[in-house]
């Protein structure tokens, strides 16, 4: 990440990654707002999230090459054992609050629940078996996803590479949202094969970038606006989508100026 056409430097991505944290904290605070905008800044810190994550385990591994075994061992601990601690914490005060083994559940929108639970429950609640919290629905998929980046990473030819990438993505955020879910497919997690094929390429993307960011910048700033203007006339839930997502392009094709 440290050559000439890298872009995404860790100060950046630590950048990006504190603006899709506010923007994803605006969303749940504010879930009822009348403005679906807000609504929507949610999934669009999730996709920053996600593609910065995909293009920080390709770089890594480009650069470490490390087996299955520690791969995953450093991985599992970097994702869940925070998540662990956090369950553990709030499972135990609810506990001690009710004086019972119980299980608490913080919903997206409405009260805390306590739910009688087994010793069992109680374990699968704080191994996030059982969520307590439906917002670390990402981390689920964050875990599956490094596990295909490092299968991905194994394949030399890079077009093959990229194929699989898509098709794997496909196949798991079907299953993820028909079966384990019960929703549709959603656009957050497109974040991680976008950050996958910008990592494989991303040499080859920045000097075009670099050689057509006029024509970007315009394409870009075209497409915000005709997103603004549809975001009143249409959907506005999907159409902000683009017209932030668009915002980051137009401030990325820029940065080349």
């Amino acid at each position: 990440m440290d050559n000439k056409n890298a872009l995404l430097n860790r100060s950046y991505t630590d950048l990006i990654k504190f603006l899709a944290c506010i923007l994803i904290f605006a969303s749940h605070y504010y879930i009822n707002n009348a403005y679906e905008i807000v609504r929507s800044f949610g999934p669009i810190g999730c996709v920053l999230f996600f593609f910065l994550s995909a293009y920080g385990i390709v770089k890594s591994q480009e650069n470490k090459h490390l087996s299955l075994l520690p791969f995953a061992k450093r991985r599992l601990l970097k994702v869940w054992m925070p998540l662990i601690v956090v369950n553990f914490t709030f499972v135990f005060l609810a506990c001690f609050h009710k004086m019972d083994l119980v299980i608490i559940h913080f919903p997206v929108i409405g009260s805390i629940s306590y739910v009688n639970g087994s010793l069992l429950d109680f374990i699968f609640a704080i191994l996030d078996f059982v969520k307590i919290d439906p917002v670390t629905w990402f981390l689920h998929e964050l875990i599956i996803a490094y596990l295909f980046i490092w299968l991905l990473m194994n394949i030399s030819n890079k077009r093959l590479r990229m194929m699989a990438s898509i098709i794997l993505y496909l196949l798991v955020e079907f299953v993820f949202y028909k079966f384990v879910y019960s929703q549709v497919l959603k656009i957050d997690t497109v974040g991680l094969v976008l950050g996958f094929i910008y990592a494989n390429y991303e040499g080859l993307i920045n000097t075009y970038v670099r050689k057509y960011y006029k024509v970007l910048v315009s394409l870009s700033v075209a497409i915000f606006a005709l997103s603004l203007y549809l975001s009143y006339a249409i959907e506005p839930y999907l159409t902000n989508y683009f017209f932030i997502l668009d915002l980051f392009a137009i401030i990325y094709s820029s940065s080349f100026a």
